[in-house]
């Protein structure tokens, strides 16, 4: 079979093999029934995240999923998309920020997944999730034939980004923890892809007052303290708010710009309830040893066993504009 579009190329998990006609109209028709038994008779839905297995890394084929699906709903009618993202809306830490977004929805609904590498298919796994309560409302599965796939277009994330992700997991001693809890997400979610030269809002929130470092590992392995910096960002969160990175106001001094290389980059964020010894310069790279770099970033004024400490990591991919 010759390339072809997702739209053309989706095989539903389980039917038998048929033109690619066949697909193209099928995978509306199985996005409705995904939502056949809810109250409303179009839910209004948007797109969460689209991670590789159970791993919640991303990949260049969550973009291309994505934007695939995008261009079905557009033939759906018990779906509607619209045209925000809200993938940090399932993390209640960020619930709030999406409150009224999804009261004048009505019935909002989230459309997320998973897809499983299995030699020359995909299996792509999707549940579509009310965000009011984060009841599930229906599920559905398909398998996409590798040779549909843009040339080069990977699947699976490296056995590097694996381990990367694993060494920046668990940086802070559990000692260190106590009652502080910080989470971060992009606004198009805490495993998302974009493209060269979109720009990459952060998403911070504690819930406790607290001191907080942002860092970006890019795909070279280099760190850098990215907030505060010397453009902008007091360092503060503010208990049970969203501190949105860059602010508007910070924004007319930097924005996260995706520029190369390609590849997958992580987020790591620190917090304390006691200011930090210090800030390194922001933006500039502080090498390539990630557990040691901010391990010392994360000293505090006063004694350590007086401070709660925690942390949270985030990873996106940035892949080229032409995929």
């Amino acid at each position: 079979m010759k390339n072809c579009s997702v739209l053309l190329c989706l095989a539903l998990a389980g039917a038998p093999l048929a033109s690619a006609e066949a697909w193209d109209a099928a995978l509306p028709a199985s996005l409705d029934r995904m939502a056949e038994n809810y109250y409303q008779p179009v839910v209004q839905t948007v797109f969460g995240t689209f991670t590789y297995a159970y791993s919640s890394l991303p990949s260049p084929f969550s973009r291309w999923l994505e934007e695939g699906l995008g261009t079905a709903m557009t033939r759906t009618s018990r779906l509607k998309l619209l045209n925000r993202s809200a993938a940090a809306a399932m993390d209640p830490a960020f619930a709030k920020e999406y409150g009224d977004f999804f009261a004048q929805a009505d019935g909002g609904a989230l459309l997320h997944g998973n897809y499983f590498d299995e030699g020359g298919e995909v299996r792509v796994r999707l549940e579509l999730t009310s965000v009011a309560d984060r009841t599930l409302i229906g599920v559905s599965e398909f398998r996409v034939p590798k040779r549909s796939l843009p040339q080069g277009l990977a699947v699976d994330p490296s056995k590097a980004i694996v381990k990367a992700a694993d060494d920046l997991g668990q940086l802070l001693p559990p000692k260190s923890h106590g009652g502080l809890e910080v989470s971060v997400s992009t606004e198009r979610g805490a495993g998302a892809v974009y493209r060269l030269d979109e720009e990459m809002t952060i998403l911070v929130t504690a819930n406790k007052d607290a001191y907080a470092k942002v860092y970006s590992v890019n795909a070279a392995g280099e760190v850098s303290l990215i907030w505060p910096n010397q453009y902008g960002g007091s360092g503060r969160l503010s208990a049970g708010a969203v501190t949105r990175i860059p602010s508007d106001e910070e924004k007319r001094a930097f924005s996260f710009v995706m520029v190369p290389p390609l590849g997958t980059e992580f987020i790591k964020v620190v917090a304390s309830t006691l200011p930090f010894a210090r800030n390194e310069e922001g933006f500039a790279s502080l090498g390539k040893d990630l557990k040691g770099v901010i391990t010392r970033g994360v000293a505090v004024k006063q004694a350590a066993a007086s401070a709660e400490r925690a942390e949270a990591l985030a990873s996106y991919v940035i892949m080229d504009r032409r995929r």
